[in-house]
């Protein structure tokens, strides 16, 4: 099953997507400086063709043309005109980092029906202590020393992205080397994103409650930035939330495909059983008579 590579209009700028399977939509979002690929892997694994994946590059990432602004906030608007662009009402949306924090936001502000969240170190629920917003301003900074071009950028980069995909498999290296040589190309949106962390509007954590549906999180354990530790007094304030843990950096889809695609699919078929059940007509009262007798 090959997927398909699309564009769109949206407001103006085109979205790029790419496009496999067949049946309940799950849209996938990717992680900030990444793009769709991250999530390719998954159509040659079993249980691909038994959904409609729709993996999207955010504003200027992948080949989606940039946009105003780099945030979770900026980024969740465009998405909710480009899913009412495919006319997509109801679906499941799997969200990793920055687009983990876009997937919550839909769940929790849009009218779009969410069925279901598969998470992955998503952002917005850190509980805010130390050394979060210390870390975000160093971080800010190395960034816009990479905008502005500083020859020493690229080998910190490196070595920061070794500690980011940490995982030694094929697919993994792949992506760092690809990351690592557009460094300087990605400097501004980085800097801009990383910006976006600290902002009040930023925190979801007031809100999680306005999120009904099933919750999957699927965390990459070996985070040194989106910490388990620092996410899990949020994590439990999730209704119907469960938590399968991987030994990976940051980025489960790419850097274990197999073993995220099974949780996934299990997560999935999960909660359209309890759809289609929840969907099936109440029994008559004369039914539910011959019962009790």
């Amino acid at each position: 099953m090959k997927a398909e590579r699309k564009q769109v209009d949206v407001r103006g700028s085109k979205l790029a997507y790419q496009e496999w399977g067949e049946g309940p939509v799950v849209l996938c979002l990717h992680a900030l400086g990444h793009d769709s690929d991250d999530y390719v892997a998954l159509q040659e694994l079993p249980g691909a063709h038994r959904f409609r994946f729709i993996a999207l590059d955010f504003p200027g990432h992948g080949a989606s043309q940039a946009g105003k602004a780099d945030s979770a906030q900026a980024y969740a608007c465009g998405v909710e005109d480009f899913l009412r662009k495919l006319n997509v009402r109801r679906l499941y949306i799997a969200g990793n980092s920055i687009g983990g924090a876009v997937a919550l936001r839909l769940a929790m502000f849009s009218e779009i029906e969410v069925l279901g969240l598969i998470l992955a170190n998503p952002g917005g629920l850190d509980v805010g202590t130390f050394p979060g917003p210390q870390v975000i301003r160093l971080m800010s900074r190395f960034f816009r020393a990479g905008a502005r071009g500083r020859s020493w950028y690229s080998r910190l980069f490196s070595l920061y992205y070794r500690s980011v995909l940490p995982t030694n498999t094929s697919a993994a290296r792949a992506r760092r080397r690809r990351i690592v040589e557009h460094c300087y190309e990605i400097a501004p949106l980085l800097a801009r994103g990383w910006e976006s962390f600290g902002r009040p509007e930023e925190d979801l954590t007031p809100y999680i409650e306005k999120v009904r549906c099933p919750v999957l999180f699927t965390w990459a354990m070996k985070d040194r930035f989106v910490q388990y530790s620092r996410n899990k007094k949020s994590i439990r304030r999730f209704s119907r939330a469960s938590v399968s843990k991987y030994r990976v950096g940051h980025c489960p889809a790419l850097e274990a495909p197999e073993r995220y695609m099974r949780d996934l699919c299990d997560f999935l078929d999960a909660c359209e059983s309890r759809d289609t059940m929840e969907k099936r007509p109440a029994p008559t009262l004369k039914i539910l008579r011959r019962a009790s007798r």
